[in-house]
């Protein structure tokens, strides 16, 4: 059991981190409902609990073997073995959640989920229509810090000097209010399109880009264009580019590691503890309601109790919520709804236990 576990993991671990990279149905995901289990991923990560999973199925594999050949012995050996593991880990995630309440920064976040259908969003006689939609969820009147919008959410073609749609973008900010907005920006110098995340304080002003920086394929972009004739999901805008800077900024006082779609599915993408939160924004309504979009949430959260750090997660179509740094959720929209989440941003955690 423990050489299989070794070579798959070591297998999946190649397959996710190079070309083309897609590390999503790992063994270990089918903890996902087990918030006690999930927290040994603070230990070693999605790679090591796929390890370990593989491991505890492996000897009860052993185990019954073993008891179908009479070799009471071994099998019943396998069978400890396999629930010692289990035990340990269960163990650990009991104490560790126990002696962690959930603990909340000063820093309030808005995220908005305006479901609207993918028809719609490339229909673009309704473009303001959708912007409009997203304006109206984001209305307040109490402080906050950060106001979300999911992945190209803005469904215009957005430019650094575009001030008509900057001046609707900072129409809600109160002052000292950061708005987060996914869209599709084109770069005034080099003319390249990317997907990124805008920071718009309350004077309309771009206080910080971030752009993608892992392209999905034959979707952003088509691997070996000059040999492959496809046309990308972009259209007739082209390909995406690859994003260059860091993934970490710093708005209104708080460090943010930022992922977009399906940036969230790679666990080497951050530093454990160096940012406050991570915010993913993404769009699951190319799928529709299939079980896409609650594998991507779940998926999403394993990142939370990886890294220690709180995930904000927000989507167009499919499943905005908030997780603490131990995974717990704290709000949600679900889907097929539009709605927002108001909350104070979690605390990370401080140590591993």
């Amino acid at each position: 059991p423990a050489a299989f576990a070794t070579s798959f993991c070591l297998t999946m671990m190649l397959y996710g981190n190079f070309f083309p990279g897609f590390p999503w149905v790992l063994p270990g995901y089918i903890w996902c409902c087990h918030e006690i289990f999930l927290q040994t991923l603070s230990l070693y990560g999605i790679y090591g609990l796929s390890f370990v999973t593989l491991l505890i199925s492996g000897f009860l594999g052993l185990a019954f073997r073993c008891h179908k050949s009479h070799d009471f012995k071994k099998s019943k050996i396998a069978a400890l073995i396999s629930v010692l593991i289990f035990s340990l880990a269960v163990l650990f995630g009991w104490y560790r959640l126990a002696n962690n309440p959930v603990k909340f920064t000063d820093k309030k976040v808005r995220t908005i989920q305006a479901d609207i259908s993918q028809k719609n969003k490339n229909d673009h006689k309704l473009s303001f229509s959708n912007l409009i939609e997203h304006i109206k969820l984001s209305l307040h009147d109490s402080p906050i810090d950060l106001i979300i919008w999911p992945e190209a959410s803005v469904p215009y073609l957005y430019k650094e000097d575009f001030r008509q749609l900057h001046d609707h973008l900072k129409s809600f900010l109160h002052k000292g209010e950061c708005l987060l907005a996914g869209v599709v920006r084109q770069g005034l110098s080099d003319g390249k399109i990317y997907n990124s995340v805008v920071a718009i304080d309350h004077d309309g002003k771009n206080i910080a880009t971030f752009d993608k920086r892992r392209l999905l394929p034959f979707g952003e972009y088509v691997p070996f264009r000059e040999y492959i004739p496809f046309e990308s999901i972009a259209g007739d805008i082209g390909d995406f580019c690859v994003g260059e800077k860091t993934n970490i900024s710093v708005i209104n006082g708080i460090k943010i590691a930022f992922a977009i779609c399906y940036e969230i599915v790679f666990p080497n993408n951050f530093v454990p503890g160096e940012a406050d939160v991570i915010v993913n924004v993404t769009n699951d309504g190319w799928f529709g309601f299939t079980t896409e979009p609650f594998q991507h949430l779940q998926i999403s959260r394993a990142r939370a109790i990886e890294n220690g750090v709180p995930l904000l997660r927000v989507t167009n179509y499919g499943i905005s919520a908030i997780f603490d740094s131990f995974g717990r959720e704290i709000a949600r929209v679900p889907i097929n709804q539009s709605g927002v989440t108001d909350t104070n941003i979690p605390r990370k955690a401080d140590a591993i236990f």
